[in-house]
């Protein structure tokens, strides 16, 4: 929705999710089947700076977006942390992934009523990363260090200080 404040400013509000299910996705050499959880909502002062529906906008994100994935056809030996494990050692590998706001919106594009479109960029807070073992070395010290490890180093890949987005909508305007 948006409301206008005068000639060139106008307030919107929108929620968004990305409508996909199950992704394989590669890391560390090892394939996952990753189900993707993309929602939130944006709030956004926007600047019409031609006074029609061309606007640059500024706003935050509330929300984030979310990555649950497990190991897939694991087989012969895993590297995990420094070390080398066998499969049957490790079972499968379970991670979560999260990009959580709030954080700062900077986007440009076509807003007015009807057909809307944008293009933008989400400031994102600290990217977090979670991942345990189901095999029955899951409660071995030196394999949960190695597990600890693994986990830091694809923090530190999968860290991303910004989540471009694309908007495509219908708006109903006041």
């Amino acid at each position: 929705a948006r409301v206008k404040l005068g000639g060139s400013l106008s307030v919107s509000g929108e929620f968004g999710v990305l409508p996909l299910n199950n992704i394989d996705l590669t890391e560390s050499d090892i394939d996952y089947t990753v189900d993707p959880n993309i929602r939130g909502v944006v709030l956004s002062i926007n600047w019409h700076p031609l006074r029609n529906n061309f606007m640059l906008g500024v706003g935050m994100m509330f929300g984030g977006y979310a990555l649950h994935g497990e190991s897939e056809s694991l087989s012969g030996t895993v590297a995990v942390g420094d070390d080398v494990y066998t499969v049957d050692d490790v079972g499968t590998l379970i991670g979560d992934f999260t990009l959580e706001g709030p954080g700062p919106v900077f986007s440009l594009g076509w807003r007015g009523n009807g057909f809307n479109f944008g293009l933008g960029v989400a400031l994102i807070g600290a990217t977090e990363v979670s991942l345990e073992a189901t095999g029955r070395l899951n409660e071995d010290p030196q394999f949960l260090a190695d597990l600890e490890r693994e986990r830091k180093q694809l923090e530190n890949d999968l860290d991303f200080p910004f989540v471009p987005f694309l908007r495509l909508g219908w708006q109903f305007g006041f």
